[in-house]
């Protein structure tokens, strides 16, 4: 249990066989307890053990039924022992029904209870894949009849797992007779169905966080390059200021050294915009950092799918924005950001949900804003805020509902107000309207045919946008 103190994250906690291996535990004694005749005769026969049971699973109900709904399971109580306790409530329910002792065991005896406790195995195996693949953005459905129709789905499945291979298997493998129809023809229709509300999932955008690997080698070889360039070039004459009559002479500066800093959309721009660094010469794309999934507003929890808590990856960009800033030493650092700091947040210690346009998450949110822009800024660089361009409509239904609800344009224009705060309080902050850019073609399915990201035969054209723009500001500073 020591890995819940050290583990990785949630799914290490609650999916390591190693941090479950106490419930499992809990149960196998509790089995061989019951198994054993003596120990079941002394429990039902004396009155204060069987007092102790009957009080045990009262109150293991009331607690099974208060975590249900109340305990998270990315809380703190899940990793702190909690379940152990889960195991040890689960176990006196259990004691409850299998020794037949008070209300309890009669309302567990019930037939719908009992043939369902006969085929949960085949549900617990069945009901986590089916709701993992039935998610909103597939069914186009909301959460109750998406949950009516897993449910039912995994019921059919279960039923046949137990009819099909279960009781033969218990029966013996001898005597097992496989018959190709009998299995087929369920199978086939349990596909059937899933494949009448389960869609394509078009909610991830078609990279993956190895695309940073193929953005970090184009940033070293346009380093590279540049490296080679300022190496074999003439060294500039002093401008001939100290002679009558002569004027000063001035060259352009030398093309900036760019990064991209953001989430899964600022991936998506750095493509293009790498593409139109190296067919123009006016810039170097130095590289960047981007998160999937995160924003610069840290800790507390997100509304999402479900409320979960910030990632430590995201809440680590201090550290792997400096990391990046003091390797390439960029002139000009450009921030593509929004989505995930303008859901539904619940910050750190409070309870209440927040979002864009709720004073104390503003100024929260603020302050997050110029830390990063102080950050990227600290060697000397030219930090440029993207405004957030409102959503396309052709992305909104393949989305999960906390994120489709965050994408109204008051929100949008809340987090740009925001971003114009920042940069009216940096000198060495700038803006670039992003979202006026992309207005006229909101819903343009050649620049981003999700509504969100930079996809589409078309996206160069944003790229040259953004590039020419940050070359501009760079000339004027």
């Amino acid at each position: 249990m020591l890995a819940t103190r050290w583990s990785g994250g949630v799914d290490r906690v609650y999916y390591g066989t190693d941090t479950r291996a106490a419930e499992l535990l809990i149960g196998a004694m509790l089995a061989v307890l019951l198994a054993h005749d003596p120990a079941r005769r002394a429990i039902v026969r004396r009155f204060n053990v069987r007092l102790s049971v009957l009080l045990g699973g009262v109150a293991a109900t009331v607690f099974t039924l208060l975590a249900w709904n109340r305990v998270e399971v990315d809380g703190g109580f899940v990793a702190e022992g909690g379940l152990w306790l889960v195991g040890l409530g689960s176990a006196a329910l259990i004691a409850n029904g299998a020794l037949g002792i008070g209300g309890i065991a009669r309302t567990l005896s019930r037939h719908p209870l009992r043939r369902l406790g006969e085929i949960s195995y085949a549900v617990y195996l069945f009901h986590w894949p089916i709701l993992t693949l039935m998610t909103p953005a597939r069914t186009g459905l909301s959460n109750l009849p998406r949950f009516v129709i897993a449910v039912a789905v995994t019921m059919v499945l279960a039923l046949l797992s137990e009819r099909l291979l279960e009781r033969p298997f218990r029966r013996g493998l001898p005597t097992v007779r496989f018959r190709p129809v009998a299995v087929a023809v369920p199978a086939a229709l349990a596909l059937v169905a899933l494949s009448v509300v389960v869609r394509p999932d078009r909610t991830r955008p078609r990279f993956d966080p190895s695309d940073q690997a193929e953005l970090a080698r184009r940033a070293e070889e346009q380093a590279a390059a540049a490296r080679r360039g300022r190496a074999g070039a003439p060294k500039e004459q002093p401008a001939e200021e100290s002679r009558p009559g002569a004027t000063a002479t001035t060259s352009p500066p030398p093309p900036p050294t760019v990064q991209i800093y953001g989430d899964s959309v600022a991936m998506t721009l750095a493509y293009p915009f790498s593409d139109w660094t190296k067919a123009s010469g006016e810039a170097v794309f130095g590289g960047g950092v981007s998160e999937l999934g995160c924003g610069i507003g840290r800790g507390g929890y997100q509304l999402v799918k479900t409320a979960e808590p910030r990632a430590r990856k995201c809440d680590a960009w201090p550290v792997t924005w400096s990391a990046q800033v003091n390797r390439y030493h960029p002139n000009v650092t450009l921030v593509v950001n929004g989505q995930w700091d303008i859901v539904d947040r619940r910050l750190a210690g409070e309870r209440r949900w927040r979002h864009v346009g709720d004073p104390v998450y503003d100024r929260y949110l603020t302050d997050e804003l110029l830390t990063a822009n102080d950050l990227l800024a600290s060697d000397g660089a030219m930090v440029v805020w993207a405004t957030l361009p409102y959503y396309g409509t052709n992305g909104n239904g393949e989305v999960d509902d906390g994120l489709a609800a965050s994408r109204t344009r008051e929100r949008v224009d809340r987090y740009n107000q925001l971003l114009r705060d920042v940069v009216a309080q940096r000198p060495n902050a700038r803006l670039l309207d992003l979202a006026d850019f992309i207005d006229p073609q909101v819903d343009d399915h050649t620049i981003r045919e999700d509504g969100a990201h930079y996809q589409g035969p078309a996206i160069n054209r944003v790229g040259s946008w953004v590039g020419t723009r940050i070359v501009d500001l760079w000339r004027r500073r």
